[in-house]
């Protein structure tokens, strides 16, 4: 990830375990699907929580990176990394000239 602090990455470790605990599990629906839509198990409910929980933590970090980044607290190394990738125009227009 962008560059976890030791709260954020047990955070995002405890989010993917829980996702991966919920997927792994069997449920009705899947040998039953009219049942599908009201979620006997309430797996697809928690499944939901934890991939919301996942995503606005992924959007933390990316804010995080990006004030820092527009404040000019970033190391150079550190401009390299993915999650600057999608935000820096000039990389993409470069990316393109070269084919």
């Amino acid at each position: 990830m962008a560059d976890p602090t030791p709260d954020s990455m047990k955070e995002f470790r405890q989010m993917i375990w829980h996702n991966i605990v919920e997927i792994s599990k069997l449920s009705f629906v899947d040998y039953f699907p009219v049942l599908e839509k009201i979620d006997p198990q309430g797996i697809r409910r928690r499944l939901t929580s934890h991939f919301g929980e996942t995503f606005e933590l992924f959007g933390r970090l990316i804010d995080e990176r990006l004030v820092l980044r527009i404040l000019g607290k970033t190391k150079a190394e550190e401009d390299v990394t993915y999650v600057h990738k999608p935000f820096d125009l000039n990389y993409y227009d470069n990316q393109f000239k070269k084919i």
